[in-house]
């Protein structure tokens, strides 16, 4: 097959073959079949997200760092792009890779320090981790071979 008989020359109209007409129409492009909309009225039918629902979760994500930033960087880069009277982002996005948050943001709460308080449940796991541990790893040479290992039990009610 010859792969240059096959190359359309854009430039020169004649070589196009399709026509405005035989171009199907994006609504056909688009379109749903009879399943698809089955699926579609039954998602419309069940839950709507509301107003109320948006904003009982919208209050709780934490944004205040990023708000603050906003509040910072924006006017400053309005006010660039005002005074050069850009249009390009790279001018911005140097301005921002070169720039400091020092003093923007606001100091992270102090490293909590706990010291580890032991209890029945820790140390029933770390002893099963440990000897998990030390059994995969003398698996080769097989030293556990004939020696009714058990790593854990299985409680029966």
């Amino acid at each position: 097959m010859n792969t240059e008989s096959n190359v359309i020359d854009v430039e020169n109209k004649t070589n196009v073959k399709a026509t405005l007409a035989e171009t199907p129409q994006v609504s056909a492009m688009t379109e749903k079949g009879v399943n698809d909309l089955a699926h579609e009225n039954d998602a419309q039918e069940g839950w709507v997200a509301t107003t109320d629902w948006v904003e009982s979760w919208k209050s709780k994500l934490p944004l205040q760092t990023v708000m603050r930033l906003l509040q910072v960087l924006v006017p400053q880069v309005e006010k660039i792009c005002i005074d050069k009277g850009l249009t390009d982002e790279s001018e911005i996005l140097k301005f921002l890779q070169h720039g400091t948050l020092v003093g923007l943001l606001p100091v992270p709460h102090p490293i909590l320090i706990r010291k580890y308080q032991a209890n029945a449940g820790t140390n029933h796991w770390f002893r099963t981790y440990l000897w998990g541990v030390i059994y995969l790893r003398n698996i080769d040479p097989p030293i556990w071979y004939d020696t009714d290992v058990k790593l854990f039990e299985i409680q029966k009610t």
